[in-house]
């Protein structure tokens, strides 16, 4: 056998094999655990504003690793908005709620403001 033959020989045994020996090493990517989680993430602000932007950034990234369907709301700070959206996150029944940004806490009687001004002191 002269050396060309031997070196197509070679070639086409190096290939045969790479070609047999490919579906061992193309899998797929892992499963990511979070991928049939669906979570509501009601975000306080707006799209984009300063306050806001981090956990947004944040969120997006985390809902990326895990592979989660995020339905991202905003408020604009408005307590009225921030109840009817949870309201509408509760009755979606989602997997989880992330909650930012809370409406003004009344105390209920003057004896929860009197207990409350102790607590802080």
């Amino acid at each position: 056998m002269n050396v060309k033959k031997l070196f197509l020989f070679c070639l086409v045994l190096s290939l045969a094999v790479s070609f047999l020996a490919l579906p061992v090493f193309a899998q797929k990517a892992p499963k990511k655990p979070g991928e049939k989680l669906i979570i509501y993430a009601q975000m306080g602000g707006t799209s984009g504003d300063p306050s806001t932007l981090p956990r947004e950034n944040g969120a997006k990234l985390a809902a990326e690793f895990w592979g989660c369907k995020v339905n991202y709301q905003y408020s604009a700070w408005q307590p009225d908005v921030m109840i009817a959206q949870f309201k509408e996150a509760m009755a979606a029944n989602p997997d989880g709620i992330c909650i930012m940004g809370h409406p003004a806490w009344r105390p209920s009687s003057p004896s929860s403001t009197r207990q409350s001004r102790k607590e802080s002191s």
